[in-house]
């Protein structure tokens, strides 16, 4: 770590840092932050409010991180979802106690409380026997997607979870108002200014402006050239 960190010196190369757990890779005996995001200084003048973020663990001994690229503060959204029932909840047995215990949100939720623990024989037992769970709670999320998507040529089976992935990427930055510029030119993306602008923006459109009678006199000097 030593001879890395003299490479970040020597290229000028910054360290972006992280949010999330410590952690994002393990063993039995071992739990390191091998994986990171860098950048160089001209870089982190455009995008100023990148962020890292660790995410929750997946079938793998490493931790997948994201990379938010910015250039304006990345703002929180609260947002507000209908229920509705999944097509992949029929494939439990006991599909009232999986609703209850949301086993993908559990099983991830455990294992990031255990990235965190000091590394014993129980810990380790407990951690493999979760990322055992992990293949039977992927393919339900593979239902999920295709459901919630609206993709149904597929064969059931198939394997193409990144395909789903992108789609469900897709529609939300389609459907997604990051934000608006209001009259000044200038950037808003608080939800009461975006609201304001567009309230605005149809309030004028739908309003009758004044007439300018000055514009109207020189109509006048127009000879038509339509006949009765």
């Amino acid at each position: 770590m030593r001879g890395f960190r003299e490479a970040l010196g020597y290229g000028d190369l910054l360290d972006l840092g992280f949010q999330g757990t410590k952690t994002t890779w393990w063993n039995y005996e071992t739990k390191l932050r091998l994986d990171r995001a860098i950048c160089t200084p001209s870089w982190f003048d455009i995008f100023g409010y990148a962020k890292v973020i660790h995410l929750p663990p997946s079938d793998s001994d490493h931790i997948p991180i994201l990379l938010c690229a910015s250039m304006v503060p990345i703002p929180k959204w609260t947002r507000f979802h209908r229920f509705k029932f999944e097509a992949f909840w029929l494939q439990q047995p006991e599909c009232d106690s999986m609703v209850r215990q949301q086993s993908m949100l559990g099983v991830r939720a455990r294992l990031e409380e255990l990235m965190d623990v000091q590394m014993t024989e129980d810990v380790q037992v407990e951690k493999q026997s979760l990322m055992g769970r992990l293949p039977t709670l992927l393919s339900q999320e593979e239902s999920f997607l295709k459901q919630k998507f609206k993709v149904q040529w597929l064969k059931e089976g198939d394997r193409n979870t990144s395909f789903f992935h992108r789609k469900a990427v897709n529609r939300k930055r389609k459907n997604l108002i990051q934000g608006l510029f209001d009259e000044d030119g200038n950037w808003c993306e608080d939800d009461a200014d975006v609201e304001r602008i567009v309230s605005s923006y149809f309030t004028k459109m739908f309003t009758a402006s004044e007439l300018d009678f000055g514009a109207m006199e020189s109509l006048e000097a127009i000879q038509p050239c339509v006949s009765q």
